[in-house]
């Protein structure tokens, strides 16, 4: 089992770069190896803790919505059990962003977005 992911004290200063880091590494992800309850589990908690971060920007915000639409191609027994610690990670984000002083108008350019946050609620 390859562990990808190192924990990160995540700050202020680097959340964008961990967000777009992390998307990187779940994208390329593409062996079974890889996608591991693991480092799923790991992914989780950076998503978590990232999305907590105020000043997370656009590209933090693309980066997470990337994410979460590559975790959907991931095996399912693999996410089913913390999928629901997905959508409301995604969730805070979103509403981090739209709440935040620094809102700008976002534009979702995943097609699927909504879907990965419906098929990830029926799976719990």
């Amino acid at each position: 089992e390859t562990n990808l992911f190192n924990q990160e004290n995540i700050t202020a200063e680097n959340v964008n770069s961990v967000l777009i880091n992390l998307a990187e590494v779940v994208a390329m992800a593409n062996d079974l190896v890889d996608q591991t309850p693991t480092n799923f589990g790991v992914v989780v908690e950076l998503f978590n803790t990232s999305v907590e971060v105020a000043e997370v920007t656009e590209q933090g915000v693309t980066a997470g919505i990337n994410m979460v639409d590559d975790i959907q191609d991931w095996p399912e027994d693999v996410v089913q059990q913390m999928s629901s610690f997905v959508v409301q990670s995604l969730e805070t984000l979103l509403t981090n962003v739209v709440e935040g002083e620094n809102f700008t108008n976002l534009t979702f350019t995943g097609e699927d977005s909504a879907f990965v946050a419906e098929r990830a609620v029926k799976h719990c």
